[in-house]
Formats: C-alpha cells, sequence, structure tokens
C-alpha cells in the first residue's frame, strides 16, 4: 500500500489462518513511517474491545499500540527486543535494568524462626 518509496501500513483484523493480503475482516487503522513523526491512525475503543475478546496482536504492532496507551497491548510486546532497542538510551536503558532485575529477584525472604526444642526426656522404667 502506498505510494512507490513510501510506506504505508494497514492495521487489519484477520483470522491468524487467512492471509494478510486477502483475509482482512476489517481495517482498524493505518501506520505511516515515513511522516516525520511517524503517523499512526487506528480506532482504539474498537481495538481495545477486540484485545478482551481474545484477539492477539504481531510483536511490532503491539509495541507501536503499547506506545500509544492502549489497554491489553503490553503483554504481546517482547521485552528483550524492546530492551535491545532501548539501550541506546541511558536513561531507558537503567530503568529497563531495573525492571528486568525486579522481576527475577526472589521475594525478601522470611526470617526463620528458631523454636526451641523441649528437652527430651527418658521414659522411667521401673
Amino acid at each position: 500500500m502506498g505510494r512507490k518509496k513510501v510506506r504505508v501500513f494497514r492495521i487489519i483484523a484477520s483470522e491468524k489462518t487467512k492471509s494478510p493480503k486477502r483475509g482482512a475482516l476489517e481495517i482498524l487503522g493505518y501506520y505511516h513511517p515515513e511522516n516525520h513523526p511517524a503517523t499512526l491512525e487506528f480506532n482504539q475503543a474498537h481495538i481495545e474491545k477486540m484485545l478482551a475478546n481474545g484477539a492477539e496482536l504481531s510483536p511490532t504492532l503491539a509495541h507501536l499500540l503499547a506506545k500509544k496507551g492502549v489497554k491489553g497491548a503490553e503483554k504481546f510486546v517482547d521485552s528483550k527486543k524492546v530492551f535491545k532497542k532501548m539501550t541506546k538510551d541511558p536513561e531507558k536503558l537503567a530503568e529497563m535494568k531495573k525492571a528486568e532485575e525486579a522481576k527475577k529477584a526472589p521475594a525478601p525472604a522470611k526470617p526463620e524462626e528458631k523454636k526451641e526444642e523441649a528437652p527430651a526426656t527418658e521414659p522411667k522404667t521401673e
């Protein structure tokens, strides 16, 4: 889609088994990466409704929609790919590292209480 040497992408809803070029159930929006800044036009309410009903997003679209604040898009974002892209910005790099460490770090262990054992008493034999 688009003119020669001008990229424009459609955001569509389709079944997983169908080809994206033929099986579009409906067009939900457009992405124009050539504009400065890149333009993302979409029906946010409709996309959020579809996500609530079990629709899945591609990782690229999930990243774009998560940046725009669509609820439910964050769970489809591949954090490793995002981490690689963010390494150029030192502030975001530090923020991402803290978040990764917080996920990996185990919950603080509760100090174990030491119970005093009662002295063993031997049975009396008579």
